[in-house]
């Protein structure tokens, strides 16, 4: 199967925190255990692990209750809802993939091995982290200051 499927674990700021990257014909909820697995006392402040409808399927919930200690929420659409509505939380994540997706090598599918797509993931994600950090604060004080072009990736 050509094609890759990224599967991310952000914290409610939009950081990276957990990335695996499978097979695009991979089921979300197998992905999201592939995650999740193996991460057990990683996280101790983890209240609560929040997906969409994609990871609801194959005992995802009992496996992050198991490995994080903490409930699985899904993110379900409001019931009679069509078309496009932004969900209250999901925004976080898509806003931390469209930024990861301003990295080149993140921008196609370049890669052949899934540990050097993941590792790529992993690197645009710190390089974002420290462009955060390093950001020039204003000083209104000072009428030649300039900002600086920042780009997150």
């Amino acid at each position: 199967m050509k094609g890759k499927k990224r599967v991310l674990g952000v914290d409610s700021l939009g950081n990276l925190q957990e990335a695996e990257v499978c097979a695009a014909n991979t089921a979300d909820c197998a992905c999201g255990e592939r995650l999740v697995r193996g991460r057990r006392g990683d996280y101790p402040r983890l209240r609560a692990v929040l997906t969409d409808q994609g990871f609801d399927r194959g005992g995802l919930d009992r496996v992050v209750a198991a490995e994080l200690g903490c409930p699985l929420d899904v993110l379900r659409r409001a019931p009679g809802r069509r078309g496009f509505a932004a969900e209250p939380v999901r925004w976080v994540v898509e806003q931390a993939i469209a930024c990861l997706g301003r990295n080149r090598r993140l921008s196609r599918d370049y890669e052949y091995e899934n540990d050097c797509s993941r590792a790529f993931l992993l690197l645009a994600s710190i390089s974002r982290s420290l462009k955060r950090l390093t950001a020039q604060p204003r000083d209104p004080e000072d009428k030649s200051w300039k900002p600086r072009p920042m780009h997150l990736i």
